[in-house]
């Protein structure tokens, strides 16, 4: 196996998701919550290699971390440069910045992409993302009041 390193901030979302999940709000993983917290590590070990090589890529302040201005740069990306309404900008962000702290972590990129591929409707992941445990607790209803991702278009328009 790999060895990986738990940073503080994947601590933090990791209690963050239990806690919201039924969790006791004490700030100490018990019971069910190991599971909660085991089943998240797994599917962010899946993912870590690739989340942490968009973050080396696009964190231009070198923090380690994802501001809105950075996120939506990773967004323009994912989307083929291609513009997106700036309401999804806003909901990605608050929807993956699960500890508000106003910047994501790695963890909350990877849930930042998960999100994404729910809105977009082109999940490279084949769902798995958005059956995975770092998506839990996202506004679904506010999701579906967002503008709808409008199909690529052509190169070119005939008159």
């Amino acid at each position: 196996g790999r060895v990986e390193t738990v940073t503080e901030e994947d601590l933090d979302f990791l209690i963050a998701l239990v806690e919201r999940h039924g969790g006791n709000r004490d700030g100490v993983v018990q019971g069910s919550e190991i599971i909660a917290v085991c089943e998240t590590w797994f599917a962010w070990l899946e993912r870590a290699s690739k989340i942490d090589a968009f973050i080396c890529r696009f964190d231009e302040n070198k923090n380690g971390q994802l501001e809105k201005e950075e996120l939506h740069a990773f967004l323009l990306d994912l989307n083929k440069g291609k513009p997106f309404p700036s309401e999804i900008l806003e909901y990605v962000m608050d929807q993956a910045d699960f500890t508000k702290t106003g910047f994501l972590s790695r963890m909350e990129v990877a849930r930042a992409v998960a999100i994404w591929y729910m809105w977009s409707g082109h999940d490279a992941t084949g769902k798995a993302a958005e059956r995975s445990r770092l998506t839990g607790y996202i506004d679904k209803a506010k999701l579906q009041g967002l503008p709808v991702k409008k199909a690529d278009q052509g190169c070119c328009t005939v008159s």
